[in-house]
């Protein structure tokens, strides 16, 4: 067998940096018997192998140490080390591979010949690479440096690995410059450390003045004081320069070479107060003349907050049953601060206050019991951004509530059961309701008219027709009317009466069978229903006398008949003496039997 290529695994580069890098070698013929310790190894060793196939083997090297110049490192495979399938030996390779290798981190120095402090619109700096390999590093752009007050306009590599860099200063102050860490790499992709940082101060500049107060805008003050600050020392500058509107000015100090005066501003009225430096009225030591300021405005507010209305939200009924609703405050200007605690409020919660801009609040109340929920704003509320405190509201917002259902009993004079043909149905809610309408309620053998009654009234009356004897029952179910507050009743009771139109009937039961011979026989009076009212007197009797007349209850009633002659013997209940408990009058019942005592002929 023989080594057909010694390569550089994917990825990796010469020179390389990798620790540890691969290689790939490929062999002619399958082998038995390698396993990467029999190579050669020049400046490194092998740290791990992988079998591919037995033809193709991946090798780790792990290089020495490096310090200041690459290593070159080689790797070769002598001659029988080990054997191929059929056991012949090994020829040694004639690929000679070699590597670069080197892991030291390029180093760069900056550096310049400009003066400290300097006024140069621009001036250069050189930037001096050191890499290990002798060779060109990747480019670099003004992104790679850290740069304070300053700007790299260009940069000329055409010496890389020394870089000139062209510099022009921002404002005046502390430049400085430095090249970051890892931004460039050498040949084998090792990135560099960060240079040294090289600074200098620049000032081409006319002074700059800020005008500033220790009081906030607004303010409520009669006077405020105003410091003038120049950014260095200047000459020249009095009370005389500054610029006001709405304003006059006191109390002028401050003294030639100085960078910082002050004086005492008076507002006039309410409003805007403007106070600036001109230009030129100031010049520092070598002459330079001041530029303008900025205009100062302060905002003089001497006025106090005042209520303008208190209102509740779009479509909020009066009375109400929200269990929370919103009320709008708002105030004449916006406050800085306010306290919620010190609103005035009754018969509710303040579930939360809120505003968006500090002038118009959101006050949501959540009732405690029904009746009027007021709330006013009493005087320091809050105070505006001037430090003015809130007058208190000049009105108090109320509104009833109302969180509790109607309540609703329905009732008749009619009796228990009844034989009425229609009665009246009183439907009584506990507070006057709307909406209502009988077509919505519960009804069981019956049908209604006649509804009286109107929206906002408390009590409705209908007329209640019985369809067949049996129970009547009706019923107003929940939520069919609605009170002033918008609540829906709750269910009323349930009214049921009896309809009982049908008449109690009459039967008999005799204890013998015509003809009869006995002189006393026993007859019971048998009603379809219990009745009231019935006496042995109303019985009429033909051709016998009744006697005994008992009763075990109020449907059934027995006698003793005693026939009076042979003949018929009629018994008779006429109609209408008995009454169920309806009020219907019975109807009239007749027994008949022969009474015969004359002997049997034989």
């Amino acid at each position: 067998p023989m080594v057909v290529s010694i390569q550089r695994a994917a990825g990796v580069n010469n020179p390389t940096n990798r620790r540890p890098f691969d290689i790939v070698i490929t062999f002619n013929e399958e082998i038995a018997d390698f396993d990467g310790s029999e190579l050669n190894v020049t400046n490194g060793a092998v740290t791990g192998f992988t079998s591919n196939n037995n033809t193709s083997f991946q090798v780790s090297i792990e290089a020495n140490s490096v310090t200041t110049s690459p290593l070159v490192l080689g790797v070769g495979v002598p001659a029988g080390v080990f054997t191929d399938l059929a056991g012949n030996a090994n020829e040694a390779d004639t690929e000679n591979f070699t590597i670069e290798f080197g892991d030291t981190r390029p180093t760069a120095v900056l550096s310049s010949n400009v003066a400290n402090p300097t006024n140069d619109s621009s001036f250069e700096v050189i930037l001096q690479v050191t890499e290990i390999f002798g060779q060109p590093v990747s480019n670099i752009s003004a992104s790679n440096f850290a740069v304070s007050n300053a700007a790299i306009v260009h940069i000329d590599g055409s010496a890389n690995p020394e870089f000139v860099l062209t510099v022009e200063p921002e404002n005046v102050g502390l430049i400085s410059i430095r090249l970051n860490q890892n931004v460039l790499t050498d040949v084998a992709g090792n990135l560099n450390m960060p240079s040294n940082e090289i600074s200098t101060m620049f000032d081409a500049s006319s002074p700059t003045v800020t005008i500033s107060s220790s009081v906030s805008s607004p303010t409520n003050a009669n006077e405020f004081e105003v410091t003038i600050a120049f950014d260095k020392p200047v000459f020249g500058f009095d009370i005389g320069d500054v610029v006001l509107e709405n304003a006059s000015a006191s109390g002028f100090s401050g003294n030639n070479g100085e960078s910082d005066y002050t004086l005492t501003v008076q507002p006039d009225s309410d409003g805007v107060v403007s106070i600036m430096v001109p230009q030129g009225v100031a010049q520092d030591e070598i002459g330079n003349e001041n530029e303008s300021s900025d205009t100062f405005v302060m905002v003089s507010d001497r006025t106090r907050p005042s209520v303008v209305s208190i209102l509740d939200t779009f479509g909020l009924n009066d009375p109400t049953n929200e269990s929370a609703f919103d009320i709008v405050i708002t105030f004449s200007e916006a406050l800085g601060d306010y306290d919620e605690s010190v609103l005035s409020i009754t018969n509710a919660n303040l579930n939360q206050l809120s505003t968006t801009d500090n002038t118009v609040f959101i006050a949501t109340l959540a009732p405690l019991n029904n009746g009027a929920v007021r709330l006013s704003v009493p005087a320091g509320f809050g105070r505006d951004e001037a430090g003015n405190t809130s007058r208190a509201s000049t009105d108090e917002f109320e509104i009833e509530y109302n969180g509790t259902p109607p309540g609703v009993l329905l009732s008749s004079d009619v009796s228990n059961p009844t034989n009425a043909h229609e009665f009246e149905l009183i439907i009584t809610f506990d507070e006057p309701v709307s909406s209502f309408d009988v077509s919505r309620m519960e009804v069981d053998n019956a049908q209604l008219s006649g509804f009286a009654g109107n929206d906002g009234d408390s009590e409705y009356t209908v007329q209640v027709i019985p369809r067949e004897d049996g129970p009547v029952t009706l019923r107003v179910p929940e939520g069919v009317a609605f009170d002033l507050a918008g609540n829906a009743n709750v269910a009323s009771n349930v009214f049921e009466v009896s309809s009982d139109r049908t008449p109690p009937h009459v039967s008999f039961n005799a204890d013998a069978e015509g003809p009869v011979f006995r002189p006393v026989f026993i007859l019971e009076i048998l009603f379809s229903e219990e009745v009231i009212g019935f006496e042995a007197t109303d019985i009429l009797a033909d051709n016998a006398e009744i006697f005994n007349v008992t009763s075990d209850n109020a449907s059934t009633f027995v006698m003793e008949v005693h026939p009076l002659q042979d003949g018929l013997v009629t018994i008779t209940v006429p109609e209408g003496v008995a009454f169920d408990e309806a009020g219907n009058p019975n109807e009239e019942g007749v027994f008949t039997i022969t009474y015969d005592t004359s002997p049997t002929k034989v």
